[in-house]
């Protein structure tokens, strides 16, 4: 290999710079001020986390005593927080749920997993702007669902309990009859001598 010549002005430029660069970068480094605006903002990006899961728990129970006014059902209360919360989600709720979900990869996981909440969170806005009444559909659809598969699940145990009562009965019949072939039956006397 062979040597670069540099003008000796351009050396100490050279040699300036660098030190100048390393003096600053190391400075900033182990300055408190900076560890402690890198560790101000970890705590806060951390409380945001937990005010939006605060958020989406507050809005998902009080949608559902909501519903549960509204309706007088228990199961279509819960059916109608979990979609009245899916329906508050925005850009910044799914960027930050996104990244809190992207941890599975720390660093990378967490910034893609941001920009895919921010797109569906966004995607999400931009729906209910144009149907407005996308989730009250949904809304009613699952309510009629949940109403169907009740009452399928009533005529159910409706039907199983018909049956075993049928079965009981039938184990009473089989019972009196024996009762009744048994009363008939006269045992002779049997005497001991004792």
């Amino acid at each position: 290999m062979g040597l670069i010549y540099i003008p000796s002005g351009a050396q100490t430029k050279l040699i300036n710079g660098i030190a100048f660069k390393t003096f600053v970068s190391e400075g900033l480094k182990n300055s408190k001020y900076v560890q402690g605006l890198k560790t101000s903002a970890k705590t806060l990006g951390k409380l945001g986390t937990i005010a939006t899961y605060a958020q989406h728990g507050i809005t998902f129970a009080s949608s559902s005593v909501n519903e549960y006014g509204k309706t007088g059902s228990i199961g279509k209360g819960i059916i109608g927080g979990a979609i009245e919360t899916v329906k508050s989600v925005g850009p910044l709720e799914g960027a930050t749920l996104g990244a809190s979900f992207g941890t599975v990869i720390p660093g990378v996981g967490n910034v893609v997993g941001a920009g895919i909440g921010f797109a569906i969170g966004s995607a999400n806005v931009l729906v209910q702007l144009w149907k407005p009444n996308l989730y009250d559909d949904i809304k009613d659809g699952a309510y009629k669902f949940y109403d169907k598969g009740k009452e399928a699940i009533g005529k159910g145990i409706s039907q199983g309990i018909k049956d075993v009562q049928h079965v009981y009965k039938d184990v009473q019949n089989v019972g009196k009859s024996v009762g009744k072939v048994l009363s008939s039956i006269k045992l002779p006397e049997i005497k001991l001598g004792w």
